[in-house]
C-alpha cells in the first residue's frame, strides 16, 4: 500500500512539475543558443528569466510539499485518506519520501538548465577541459585514504537525506499543530515553524561552539585509532556528530506528528 501511495502521489506532483521542467530547459536551450551572439540585452533578459524559473522550481516544491499534505490530510480530502487501509506511518513516510524524491529531481534539473545557460553543451569545453586535467593529474590515494573518504562521501551523503527528511518533518509537525485550532490554522501553523526553527538555531549555536569544538579539538584518538590524516579524521567526526543531530532531530519531529495525527485529528 505504501508503494501505491507514493506512486500516485508522485504522479499528482508530475502534473505540475513535467511542465516546468519543460519550459525551464526549453528557456536554458534558448539561453544557450543565444550566447553566441553580440546581444547583451538578449542574455541578461535570457539569465533573469532562468533565475526566475530556477527560483520557481523551488519555490513550487516548497508550495506542493505543503499543500499536498495540508489537502489530503486535514482537508476535505482527509476523510479519504484516513480511512484507507493504511497506516499514519505510512502515510506520514510515503509523503516525505516522494517529496525528497522530487526535491533530488528538482536539482538534477536545475543544474542541467545551468549548465546549457552558461553554454558548456554548445562548444564551450573549457571549464570542462581543466576539470579533466585535474582529474587526471590526481594523486592516487593510499587505501586508508581512500577507506576514509569513501566513507565519508557515505555518511555525508546520509547526513543530506535525513536532514532532508527531518526538514519535510518540521513542515508536517508545524501543520498537525496549526490542526489543534479551529480558526486560523495557517497563521498557527506558520507560528509553530517561527517557534520550531528559532529554538532550533539556538541549539546549533550552543553545540557548535560547545560540543563540537572540543570534539574537533581532541580527535588526535581518532588518527590514532584509524591512522587517518588530519583532515580526514576531522572531517569524519563532524560527519558523524551531523548525522546524529539530523537523526535525533528527525525523531522529534516524526513522534510528535505521528501522535497528533493518530490522536488528536480536528478534520474541517
Amino acid at each position: 500500500m505504501l508503494v501505491k501511495l507514493m506512486k500516485y502521489e508522485l504522479m499528482a506532483m508530475a502534473r505540475i512539475f513535467l511542465p516546468l521542467f519543460g519550459v525551464l530547459l526549453i528557456v536554458s536551450v534558448v539561453n544557450g543558443l543565444l550566447r553566441g551572439n553580440e546581444s547583451t540585452v538578449s542574455d541578461t533578459i535570457g539569465i533573469i528569466v532562468t533565475v526566475f524559473l530556477v527560483s520557481g522550481v523551488f519555490v513550487m516544491w516548497l508550495i506542493l510539499v505543503v499543500q499536498r499534505f495540508w489537502r489530503n490530510v486535514f482537508g476535505d480530502e482527509g476523510y479519504l485518506t484516513m480511512t484507507l487501509p493504511v497506516s499514519v506511518d505510512k502515510i506520514i513516510i510515503g509523503k516525505s519520501l516522494v517529496a525528497i524524491i522530487w526535491f533530488v529531481i528538482c536539482i538534477i534539473v536545475v543544474a542541467i538548465a545551468l549548465l546549457i545557460t552558461l553554454g558548456f553543451m554548445f562548444g564551450e569545453w573549457g571549464f570542462m577541459t581543466e576539470l579533466l586535467f585535474i582529474l587526471r593529474n590526481m594523486q592516487a590515494p593510499g587505501l586508508v585514504e581512500a577507506i576514509a573518504g569513501f566513507t565519508l562521501s557515505v555518511v555525508w551523503i546520509a547526513v543530506w537525506a535525513v536532514g532532508s527528511f527531518a526538514s519535510v518533518l518540521l513542515l508536517y509537525l508545524c501543520m498537525s499543530l496549526g490542526m489543534l485550532v479551529n480558526k486560523r490554522r495557517g497563521l498557527v501553523a506558520f507560528c509553530a515553524f517561527i517557534a520550531i526553527t528559532t529554538v532550533l538555531q539556538i541549539i546549533y549555536v550552543l553545540i557548535g561552539s560547545v560540543f563540537v569544538v572540543s570534539a574537533i579539538v581532541n580527535y588526535e584518538w581518532l588518527e590514532r585509532f584509524a591512522g587517518l590524516s588530519s583532515y580526514f579524521a576531522g572531517q569524519l567526526l563532524i560527519s558523524i556528530i551531523a548525522l546524529a543531530i539530523v537523526s535525533a532531530q528527525a525523531a522529534v519531529f516524526y513522534f510528535p506528528t505521528r501522535y497528533l495525527l493518530k490522536n488528536k485529528l480536528n478534520l474541517q
